[in-house]
């Protein structure tokens, strides 16, 4: 579990180096032919080159070992994994392919069916598509981003706002107030203002730009 107040920046870079370490050791025991740079100027807290892939990874550690919500990752990771993404030209005279991983000891949130859309139902974008139209045709389904707070329904002070594109849904069973179920549109949204905030290239590109990198 990861300590609180003044300890937390000094648990944050230990778990980065050690992390980026461990991995260092992996891939020489295993014998594989890799490059491996830490600290890269172009993204990421380590990147592992290889022939046929490069693996970006950013090593996050969550302060008291809670859930990472959706709307953490937009807002805390995304932005550093982003400035990897090479640009349409340069990836498409690369024959490698890029993955880009998040390393936490923290769990994932309740947002599993979100996490499952991003890993199943999305497809490689077609040169000549428009990614806004793309995204549209993926439907109008919603959901849980795992940013909750718990309120009772009878009470007059309101949660406080939770910045993450979506709608707000009450739950009268379970006296809570979740905050928000979002559309794939509504996701990819979330996570091109969680890149804009941290990487200010990001703010002078297009938003079919931005969303098509992520």
């Amino acid at each position: 579990m990861a300590p609180s107040g003044g300890s937390t920046t000094i648990y944050g870079i230990l778990y980065q180096v050690l992390g980026a370490l461990g991995s260092v050791l992996k891939h020489h025991i295993a014998g594989d032919k890799v490059s491996i740079i830490l600290e890269p100027s172009n993204g990421g807290d380590s990147q592992i080159h290889s022939r046929q892939a490069v693996i970006v990874e950013q090593w996050k550690s969550m302060d008291g070992g809670g859930t990472w919500s959706f709307n953490d990752f937009a807002g805390k990771v995304a932005h550093d994994l982003y400035r990897a993404v090479p640009e349409r030209d340069s990836l498409e005279r690369c024959d490698k392919d890029y993955k880009f991983v998040l390393r936490t000891e923290a769990r994932i949130g309740a947002w599993k069916p979100a996490y499952d859309f991003f890993k199943t139902k999305l497809r490689p974008l077609d040169p000549s598509e428009n990614v806004s139209d793309a995204l549209r045709a993926l439907g109008e389904e919603r959901y849980e981003t795992g940013s909750r707070t718990k309120a009772l329904l009878n009470e007059k002070k309101r949660p406080e706002p939770i910045p993450v594109s979506g709608v707000e849904e009450r739950d009268a069973t379970k006296g809570e107030v979740c905050l928000p179920k979002a559309t794939p549109t509504e996701l990819f949204k979330t996570l091109m203002e969680g890149v804009r905030a941290g990487h200010a290239l990001a703010r002078k590109e297009t938003d079919e730009v931005v969303l098509e990198k992520l």
